[in-house]
């Protein structure tokens, strides 16, 4: 991975990171999941080894994933901090090529990680994961200011986890 790639990548995702918290502090149902706004998020990019390392450290999946979630301790979610999201860079351009643009793919990968930082968790159970996939879209659909009607470029991450089951 570049240390120009890295840089590049970052200076969007902050964009976009900061243009998604501002939309999820606009909905009252995501507001009051979250402390008292202005949220802020850390976002830190790594690559397929140390995603493989994290990801089976905290989550027993011993595989590379593209995003994950750290809320904070509490006192910091007081304060605003919601916590960090850790993007794999070689699995967000994978899925980029799959699924769309790579801002896209950002977004997506940023929406999701936000939700689960507001407490949602789509591995808790089938309500949940429905709840959250509402979200997703509905984030999304707002940040791309349309309703896609071509399924695949609206959908989120759980939706494509799920695409077999009905989930939205």
């Amino acid at each position: 991975m570049s240390h120009s790639s890295i840089e590049t990548h970052q200076r969007l995702a902050q964009k976009k990171l900061i243009q998604i918290l501002k939309l999820a502090q606009s909905f009252s149902g995501l507001s009051r999941l979250g402390p008292k706004p202005p949220w802020s998020v850390t976002l830190e990019w790594v690559g397929s080894k140390t995603m493989t390392r994290l990801n089976g450290v905290f989550r027993g999946k011993f595989v590379s994933t593209d995003i994950l979630s750290f809320p904070t301790t509490r006192i910091f979610q007081e304060q605003g901090l919601l916590g960090e999201l850790v993007i794999c860079l070689p699995v967000l351009k994978a899925q980029a090529k799959k699924y769309g643009t790579l801002r896209q793919e950002i977004e997506v990968l940023i929406v999701h990680g936000v939700l689960h930082l507001l407490g949602l968790d789509h591995e808790v159970n089938p309500k949940e994961a429905k709840r959250m996939a509402r979200w997703e879209v509905k984030l999304l659909e707002a940040l791309w200011g349309v309703r896609s009607k071509d399924p695949q470029k609206r959908l989120g991450l759980i939706d494509r986890v799920y695409s077999g089951m009905k989930v939205s």
